[in-house]
């Protein structure tokens, strides 16, 4: 007769015990890492979440014509006056814009996920604002991210007027400071492109009528536009090589149809003094977010195709037209 044996009682409290113990220390191990996971995480997305406010904040600030620090609003967050709008946060603990009567909330509550931000400003001379945003987890203060505000109208003095950055910053300025364009009648009745070429070149407030004349080698070394040149077996081509090798160069503004967008494109000298500031003019490099552009075997193309394009939509008007980076132009 086989003598069969089970589990006694106290084997089985004691094995009850023992896998206790090992569960006790396995959750002891995971849950700092996963603290420390979760914090890493908050901390990512505060991070986001500060970056995208601060986007938002300098879109009103830049274009501003006056910028000041308001009074502290009743949960003790300072406020953004950037002619006659006002930023500041809610009682949620979200962004909030405020124009012409209308609250605005720039973010939808979850993008935010379940995180709140203070903001705090201090006014710094004329048309200047330091700002700091906290985000908060609940009590716990996560992520702060600095930052200067300034209009447009301060940060062009620290450009060269003759480079590109520099042009893009005084249209800009323009922008800001003729908002309504009334002498030209825009932007409800905008037929021409010109009215800002005319404030900044005509009327002689920066160029005294005269773009810079700019250094293509700044964009193409001259050895890659000859090759370029020779390399072109296309004979319609060849213009556009020899005037890149050949002819002076200028740099030129573009102001676009819809929202006033300040682009900066490059035409030969012969061009420049046919068409001056028209939209017409042949073009043979384009700049766009600190990026030259160019096409195939230095072809020109007019900018009609940018007239009345957004901001958001000037790189895909670039690809849709033949325009590549100049690093990866033959």
């Amino acid at each position: 007769m086989q003598n069969k044996k089970g589990f006694t009682l106290i084997e089985l409290i004691v094995a009850m015990a023992v896998a206790a113990i090992f569960i006790i220390c396995v959750i002891a191990l995971i849950s700092p890492s996963t603290k420390i996971f979760n914090r890493v995480e908050d901390s990512s997305d505060a991070k986001l979440l500060t970056e995208s406010l601060l986007e938002e904040i300098r879109s009103d600030a830049n274009l501003s014509g006056t910028l000041t620090a308001g009074e502290k609003d009743e949960n003790g967050n300072g406020t953004i006056q950037a002619d006659g709008i006002t930023i500041t946060i809610n009682d949620e603990g979200y962004l909030v814009k405020n124009e012409n009567g209308q609250s605005q909330l720039l973010f939808d509550p979850k993008f935010y996920k379940n995180k709140t931000v203070a903001m705090e400003t201090v006014q710094n001379g004329e048309n200047c604002i330091d700002m700091t945003l906290n985000v908060f987890s609940g009590e716990r203060k996560i992520y702060t991210l600095k930052s200067q505000l300034k209009p447009v109208l301060d940060v062009a003095s620290v450009y060269d007027k003759n480079s590109p950055e520099g042009m893009l910053a005084l249209a800009r300025e323009e922008i800001a400071l003729n908002a309504t364009y009334s002498q030209y009648g825009f932007p409800e009745k905008w037929q021409r492109n010109d009215g800002i070429f005319r404030m900044l070149q005509k009327d002689g407030k920066y160029y005294n009528g005269q773009f810079p004349e700019y250094s293509i080698s700044n964009i193409l070394s001259r050895d890659k536009i000859q090759k370029t040149y020779e390399s072109t077996k296309d004979k319609s081509l060849e213009n556009g090589c020899k005037i890149w090798l050949n002819e002076k160069m200028y740099l030129c503004i573009f102001i676009t149809k819809n929202t006033l967008v300040p682009i900066v494109y490059i035409t030969s000298e012969s061009l420049y003094k046919r068409f001056e500031y028209q939209q017409h003019t042949a073009s043979y490099a384009v700049y766009w977010e600190g990026t030259w552009y160019v096409r195939p075997n230095l072809q020109s193309s007019a900018m009609t195709p940018f007239n009345g394009v957004e901001s958001d939509s000037i790189l895909s008007t670039l690809q849709s037209n033949g325009w590549i980076p100049s690093a990866k132009a033959l």
